[in-house]
């Protein structure tokens, strides 16, 4: 059975960072990241044509990962908990799921945003650390009974990396 871990965690949170990092120690991993789902609904100027198409995209992004063979990273936002979840559920039939909840400050987090050079909507950014992260995603996977484990994003990645391998039995 295929491997997937789950980053779950606000923009700028090192989730990519890791991931890649990861991915060059186990290269036997890919990564399925929603942002590029949800990129084919943004606007030329970075904003989002409707927030509707957020769960379009996700729902593009579970069909295709329905589809993918091997061992995935799978990076996640911290919208729609709840969709998520449910998807998550569906998945653990034919994957083993690695949930981790990628903590850093909202302050740390909007500052390392601030940085990328992606075009980015600044209102819909700020809207996102409103977001009551990791608390209603803890709730939401305790209430249907998926285990999850916190990732420090602020450790080294190499510690980071290190915890992984040990949840996973790598």
């Amino acid at each position: 059975m295929n491997n997937i871990i789950v980053l779950i965690g606000y923009p700028g949170a090192g989730k990519t960072t890791f991931a890649t990092a990861f991915i060059a120690k186990h290269p036997d991993y890919r990564l399925h990241d929603v942002y590029e789902y949800i990129k084919k609904y943004k606007r030329p100027d970075g904003t989002l044509i409707s927030e509707k198409y957020t769960i379009t995209a996700y729902t593009d992004m579970y069909q295709d990962l329905k589809n993918r063979e091997g061992n995935i990273i799978l990076e996640l936002g911290t919208n729609h908990h709840d969709f998520n979840t449910e998807q998550l559920k569906m998945i653990t039939d034919s994957a083993n799921l690695n949930i981790f909840l990628c903590l850093l400050s909202k302050e740390e987090c909007l500052a390392r945003e601030e940085k990328r050079e992606r075009v980015i909507d600044k209102e819909a950014l700020l809207k996102k650390f409103e977001r009551n992260f990791p608390e209603v995603h803890e709730t939401a996977l305790d209430g249907i009974g998926l285990d999850y484990h916190y990732l420090q994003m602020g450790q080294p990645i190499e510690d980071q990396i290190q915890f992984v391998e040990e949840i996973i039995g790598d």
